[in-house]
């Protein structure tokens, strides 16, 4: 049976150089073994057809230690808003990045350093997870009729610089073919 311990992610950490040295090591030793979605979801408030104009997003990052490695999981919450900020949907995304590290990586309790980890979080892991996100929130955000939302880049705080919002076309605005 394999111990795993949960908990959440420090990032009140102010690394220095040494450990800026440490990280480089450690990303050319972890591997990255899997991206997975563990859970999806995504409701408006009423059928009404909603215009998206805008958007807040919380990202929570956690990490579990593994025998072998760290899984990094991010909890997305994502609130659509309409052009009076009012929420009109939301979609949640549950995502975890799955990384091996050879043992000599390992502290005396079976994990990486904590703050090697975070740093690991805020510079790599935020960008692994980062593509799967934007697509499960463009494809969401389809599915529930709001239009394309898609998230811009990713900056350094784990956030998106900016979200676009494509709406959908409208019955009217359709082609139509010729018999």
């Amino acid at each position: 049976m394999s111990q795993e311990t949960s908990q959440p992610l420090l990032v009140d950490s102010n690394p220095e150089g040494a450990l800026e040295h440490d990280l480089s090591a450690f990303i050319e030793q972890a591997e990255l073994t899997g991206v997975r979605l563990t859970s999806v979801f995504g409701a408006v408030k009423s059928e009404d057809p909603v215009t998206a104009v805008g958007m807040t997003q919380k990202i929570r990052p956690q990490i579990r230690y593994r025998i072998d490695g760290f899984d990094c999981k991010f909890d997305v919450d994502s609130r659509i808003l309409d052009g009076d900020g009012e929420e009109r949907a939301r979609i949640a995304v549950h995502i975890v990045a799955s990384f091996d590290v050879p043992g000599d990586l390992r502290d005396i309790d079976g994990g990486p350093p904590q703050e090697l980890l975070t740093l690991f979080v805020q510079q790599v892991a935020y960008f692994v997870v980062f593509p799967y996100l934007r697509a499960t929130i463009q494809d969401m955000s389809m599915k529930l009729g709001l239009g394309a939302i898609t998230l811009g880049l990713l900056r350094a705080d784990g956030n998106p610089t900016n979200f676009t919002f494509a709406p959908l076309a409208t019955a009217s605005a359709a082609p139509t073919s010729e018999a």
